[in-house]
């Protein structure tokens, strides 16, 4: 029996196929590294698919967070802005960033992240 090798891209578009299969109602999200469009040159950018995964994410205006830790770094940093002269304990700070967190919407989508392309 002969090994088949798959390459990078058609396994990453084998797996991205899949998920938006067995979750058709997600939004595809491309999240493109900075490096990738680090100029107003061109309107395109040529880059290679990086990871593939499906998570949660929050988009209260134009910028998202777009897996767990990020959100509750977020909304720590609301919950410190808010109350400058509190210093909360780990347990009390985790606390109020699950009760800001369960006021809003946090979705699921399908990530294709975008990065530095491969050399063709």
């Amino acid at each position: 029996m002969t090994d088949i090798k798959i390459p990078k891209n058609t396994a990453q578009a084998l797996k991205l196929i899949n998920l938006m299969i067995e979750n058709p109602t997600l939004p595809v999200i491309p999240m493109v590294d900075y490096e990738v469009c680090c100029d107003d040159e061109h309107s395109y950018w040529a880059g290679s698919i990086g990871e593939i995964k499906k998570d949660v994410f929050y988009m209260p205006d134009t910028t998202i967070f777009s897996d767990m830790d990020r959100i509750e770094e977020h909304f720590e940093e609301i919950i410190e802005i808010k109350n400058p002269n509190n210093i909360f304990s780990r347990e009390e700070m985790n606390k109020l960033i699950k009760e800001e967190i369960q006021k809003v919407e946090i979705k699921e989508a399908i990530y294709i992240y975008i990065e530095l392309p491969e050399v063709v």
